[in-house]
């Protein structure tokens, strides 16, 4: 998450503030992280040095800490109460705070992991080419994101009355034009809306973009009375790998 700006600051100081409470409200995310891993278990049989990207509170970091124990972990994230939840759970963790996108590695790693972080930065394509340049020779990146196409539930509800919904704006599913890819689209009953959002902000994801200007009261009011009931969203994955897995 790029600390350069400041809609980039409100986006870490609002996953700072939800580093407790994550893992009770956050099940698309450790599902997201556990397919990751997975995936990449198939390619890759035993990496010495791995890097988790916008680690959060380690759900990436502690499944491959499970799936490779003999492997040295090195995290990021640009929120301190994150990291600090990953390191309790993997000790021997090795944490880096700050911005991802000024951060400068050699090519270090046999794998490098990231999981639903890749949409917050300012240039994802560009991002992907930057971390690939830390793969030592052989290495994998794989990367899951979500795409264009994600909470168009929510969208379509606010687009029907006229107002322009204040979601982050992610990118489309050809930026890793290129690359191996595979898609997933993944659907969660939510009691109503009110509930999504609320589950948005317990996550800290609620940032709304720079431009929104929020909804009032009584706007509000409307959408939540006329949102169906349960209120199903949709979350499209897009997950990367580079080079390709063979």
């Amino acid at each position: 998450m790029k600390l350069g700006n400041l809609a980039s600051k409100r986006i870490a100081q609002s996953f700072d503030r939800a580093a407790q409470g994550y893992d009770g409200a956050a099940s698309v995310q450790s599902e997201v992280a556990s397919y990751l891993v997975q995936k990449a278990a198939r390619v890759m049989r035993a990496p010495k040095n791995i890097l988790d990207i916008g680690c959060g509170t380690g759900f990436v970091a502690k499944a491959a800490a499970q799936q490779w124990p003999g492997a040295a972990l090195t995290a990021v994230d640009a929120a301190p109460s994150m990291l600090k939840e990953a390191k309790w759970k993997i000790p021997h963790l090795h944490i880096v705070e700050g911005d991802i996108s000024e951060r400068r590695f050699g090519p270090e790693f046999d794998l490098i992991l990231s999981s639903m972080a890749l949409h917050w930065l300012p240039d994802p394509r560009r991002s992907l080419e930057q971390w690939r340049g830390w793969l030592k020779p052989g290495g994998r990146l794989f990367a899951a994101t979500l795409i264009k196409g994600s909470f168009w539930e929510w969208r379509e509800l606010c687009a029907n009355e006229g107002l322009t919904d204040g979601l982050w704006i992610f990118p489309p599913a050809d930026f890793a034009a290129g690359f191996e890819i595979e898609g997933q689209s993944i659907c969660v009953p939510y009691a109503s809306a009110r509930e999504f959002l609320h589950r948005l902000k317990a996550i800290g994801a609620g940032t709304p973009r720079a431009d929104h200007r929020p909804f009032d009261a009584a706007c509000m009011r409307r959408l939540l009375r006329r949102a169906a009931k349960p209120f199903a969203v949709t979350y499209r994955v897009l997950y990367t790998v580079m080079p390709f897995s063979i």
